[in-house]
C-alpha cells in the first residue's frame, strides 16, 4: 500500500489555468518523493453554478469537516468524495492544488473534509486568498499574505527538456530554411482587448519585410481566441511570402506549437492579451516582445482608468486593479526588469528597431514554476 504524500491536481478544463497548476506539480516532483493524482472538478452551468460557486461557497472558510462534505455534494461533488475514500487518504500527507475560481471551492472543501493542505494558483473572484494554506498569485493582483507567494508572470511547463523535444517536433513538421527563427504567437479576443484584421495589416506586414531583411524564417500561430477574420487575414497576408515558415491557425489545428517555437526561434513577438504566452517566452529565455493590440472602449473601460487613478493617489489597493490596467502593470514590471521589450503599433517602425537591436543572449533563470514547487514543499514536506 503506497503511504506516500499525495497531492491531488484539480482540473478545470481551462487550458490557461492547468498549465500553471502542472508546471508546479512537475517541477514538485523533481524535487521531491510524491505520489500524483488528477480530478476533474464538476461543470456546473446557470442557477446550479450560482448557487454553488458564488453564494453557498463563502461558507467554506467556516465550515467544519462535515460542512465541507455537505458543500461537495451539493456541488456535484460526490465522485471526487469516492475517488478519496480509493486513495487512503487517512494515513497520508495530503495537499490539494488548483489553478481557477472554479477549482478553488473544491480545492478548499475537499481539504477540510480530508484534514489535507490546500494550495490555490491566481486569485480565486469569490473566496480570495486567505482561506487557503498557500496561494501562489501574480504581482499584478496586489495580493499580500503569510499564505502568500508573489509571482512575477504565470507559472508553467516551460523546461528546457521540453523546450528540446518540442523543439525537434516542430522542426520534423516545417525544417527550417534560414540558419534563425523568429516566433510570432498571436491571441485573441477577450472581455478587455480586440485583435481585429485592421491590427493585423498595420503589424504583420512589418514583421514579414523585417524577417526578409534578417533573412530569418517565421513561426507564427493563432489562439483559439482569435476572430475568424483575423485568421483570415493573416492567411492572406503570410500565403503571399516565403518568409512564412510556419502558418499554424488554432481553429484549423489543435496542436499547440508553443513550445517549439520558443526552443526553436531566438526572438518571439507575443499580443499583449496573452499573460500565458508572455511568461511562456520569458521563461524560455528568449528574446521577447510584446505587441499592444486593441482595447474595448465604453463605461467598462473607463471605470478601469478611474479605478487605476485612484490606485496611483494611493486611495485604493492595488489589488483593485483590475481589466487592462491590471495586466499592464505585469508587463511593465517585466519591462523594467528587463525580461521584454513593449512595441506599439504606433510607434512600430523604431519600437521594433529597439527591440531587433538587443543582444540574443535572452535572460536565463526566469523560473516562477520553480519558485513555487520549492516553496509549496518547504510548507507542505518541510
Amino acid at each position: 500500500m503506497d503511504l506516500r504524500p499525495l497531492l491531488i491536481l484539480l482540473n478545470e478544463s481551462t487550458r490557461g489555468h492547468i498549465v500553471q497548476s502542472r508546471g508546479i506539480r512537475d517541477r514538485m516532483q523533481k524535487l521531491a518523493d510524491f505520489e500524483a493524482v488528477e480530478f476533474d472538478v464538476p461543470r456546473l452551468h446557470g442557477a446550479a453554478r450560482i448557487k454553488a460557486l458564488k453564494l453557498l461557497a463563502r461558507r467554506l472558510p467556516k465550515a467544519t469537516p462535515q460542512g465541507a462534505e455537505r458543500w461537495l455534494l451539493r456541488a456535484g461533488g460526490k465522485e471526487l468524495l469516492d475517488r478519496m475514500a480509493l486513495v487512503n487518504p487517512e494515513r497520508r500527507s495530503l495537499l490539494f492544488l488548483s489553478a481557477g475560481s472554479t477549482a478553488a471551492p473544491y480545492c478548499l472543501a475537499l481539504a477540510k473534509r480530508f484534514s489535507g493542505k490546500s494550495c490555490v494558483v491566481m486569485t480565486p473572484s469569490v473566496l480570495g486568498t486567505k482561506p487557503f494554506d498557500m496561494a501562489v498569485v501574480p504581482k499584478h493582483d496586489g495580493r499580500r499574505g503569510d499564505n502568500v507567494l508573489v509571482t512575477l508572470g504565470a507559472p508553467n511547463s516551460i523546461s528546457p527538456e521540453l523546450l528540446e523535444s518540442q523543439s525537434r517536433e516542430l522542426l520534423s513538421d516545417y525544417p527550417p530554411h534560414q540558419k534563425d527563427a523568429w516566433g510570432v504567437l498571436i491571441g485573441g479576443d477577450d472581455l478587455n482587448y480586440s485583435i481585429a484584421p485592421l491590427w493585423v495589416n498595420k503589424v504583420l506586414p512589418t514583421l514579414l519585410n523585417a524577417a526578409a531583411d534578417a533573412n530569418v524564417d517565421l513561426y507564427i500561430t493563432t489562439s483559439r481566441r482569435t476572430q475568424a477574420a483575423t485568421e483570415m487575414e493573416i492567411a492572406k497576408l503570410c500565403g503571399d511570402t516565403s518568409v512564412v515558415r510556419m502558418l499554424l491557425l488554432a481553429s484549423q489545428d489543435s496542436r499547440n506549437p508553443v513550445p517549439g517555437i520558443l526552443g526553436h526561434c531566438s526572438r518571439v513577438f507575443c499580443t499583449e492579451d496573452s499573460v500565458s504566452m508572455i511568461s511562456e517566452a520569458v521563461t524560455a529565455g528568449v528574446q521577447t516582445a510584446v505587441i499592444t493590440v486593441g482595447h474595448h472602449h465604453g463605461v467598462k473601460r473607463l471605470l478601469q482608468e478611474v479605478t487605476e487613478w485612484l490606485v496611483d493617489a494611493r486611495l485604493l489597493s492595488t489589488k483593485r486593479l483590475w481589466g487592462v490596467p491590471r495586466f499592464n502593470r505585469m508587463i511593465e514590471d517585466f519591462e523594467n526588469q528587463n525580461y521584454l521589450c513593449l512595441v506599439t503599433p504606433r510607434n512600430l517602425d523604431d519600437d521594433l528597431r529597439h527591440f531587433l537591436e538587443r543582444p540574443l543572449d535572452g535572460m536565463k533563470g526566469f523560473n516562477e514554476a520553480e519558485k513555487a514547487a520549492r516553496w509549496i514543499l518547504n510548507r507542505w514536506l518541510p
